[in-house]
């Protein structure tokens, strides 16, 4: 028996994209015996959870909205301070663990821009031992320095996260990340992610590639992952582990490329194929794109992208990444 929790946290703004994300999960998981849908909900209008409802019980699953507002209290009432002086939204993942039944074992944390493309039974199935697994990101050494950790550290992708909950229930990891949050001294870039990756990062297993496989993998051919990111096999996934997960994809995670959203109206974004393919049989299959509108930077790195050898274009990429997160330096300094 195959038993699968997932838990989303969304608004109004990006609900349709949630709820194509959800009819996918539902499309390619069919021969699940479950599959529960719990929703974090950030004043989600009425019509909207309606509207999922109805999705998932066409296809005979179950629906938990859970309402955040307490959970933003509780960040609150600690003295928390908001990520970027303007919301919570991205610290409250890992204590959505608290909002599930005692008896789950295991939920599997997913962003509102993943298209599940396979089935993610063995995520369910698989031997598990440690408190949370991730995939490997790929995360510039520099800024893995700034962070506290070590350049040859493996840095995960919070896209996707898969709870072991006994473990992370019995380790106190939801309490441990919830003091942690109330005592830092710093407002990390990347939020959430970041926080993850410094308080958990030897606690965190490594799960394949196929199951979050992010857009910006197509930023940088792999034979100079070395020389422009910094890492290897040592810290990062094989060639071969990555041409096998490119053949195999079951998670596609459709974060911003070159300044682009897979749903932006006339967008060039590497997943917006595989998004449309879910769009167009869901609910929301009618609702307009966003218009893009990328900054002088982003511009810039398209033209450069188009018109220069690829050895000398990352070169490039990451003096511009180095300047972003120098830019962004301030939020790790503040006290």
């Amino acid at each position: 028996m195959c038993k699968i929790n997932v838990v989303y946290i969304c608004n109004d703004t990006y609900f349709p994209m949630t709820g194509i994300s959800i009819k996918s999960l539902l499309e390619n998981n069919r021969n699940a015996e479950e599959i529960n849908v719990y929703m974090g909900s950030d004043n989600i209008s009425p019509q909207n959870l309606s509207d999922l409802d109805s999705l998932v019980n066409e296809y005979n699953r179950k629906l938990t909205v859970i309402d955040v507002s307490d959970i933003f209290q509780k960040l609150e009432d600690a003295g928390v301070k908001k990520y970027k002086g303007a919301t919570y939204s991205p610290y409250i993942k890992n204590l959505m663990t608290q909002k599930v039944p005692t008896e789950e074992k295991r939920l599997l944390y997913l962003d509102s821009d993943t298209i599940i493309d396979g089935s993610i039974e063995e995520l369910f199935t698989m031997e598990l031992s440690k408190p949370l697994y991730m995939v490997i990101d790929i995360m510039w050494d520099f800024y893995k320095e700034k962070l506290g950790l070590n350049k040859s550290s493996y840095y995960f992708n919070g896209g996707l996260i898969l709870y072991n909950l006994d473990v992370w229930r019995k380790e106190n990891c939801a309490e441990r990340y919830l003091d942690y949050l109330q005592h830092c001294n710093k407002q990390y870039v990347l939020g959430d992610q970041d926080i993850t990756n410094v308080l958990f990062n030897e606690q965190i297993g490594v799960l394949d590639l196929k199951y979050n496989y992010y857009s910006n993998y197509y930023l940088i051919n792999p034979k100079y992952m070395k020389s422009a990111v910094g890492v290897d096999e040592s810290n990062y996934y094989s060639g071969e582990e990555m041409e096998e997960a490119k053949k195999s994809v079951a998670i596609y995670h459709c974060a911003k490329y070159n300044g682009e959203r897979v749903w932006d109206k006339k967008n060039n974004h590497p997943f917006s194929e595989i998004y449309n393919k879910y769009k167009s049989i869901s609910y929301w299959k009618n609702e307009e794109g966003w218009t893009s509108n990328k900054s002088k930077v982003i511009k810039i790195q398209l033209l450069l992208q188009r018109c220069l050898p690829h050895r000398i274009y990352i070169i490039f990429l990451r003096k511009a990444q180095k300047q972003y997160f120098k830019n962004n330096e301030i939020l790790l300094n503040q006290n």
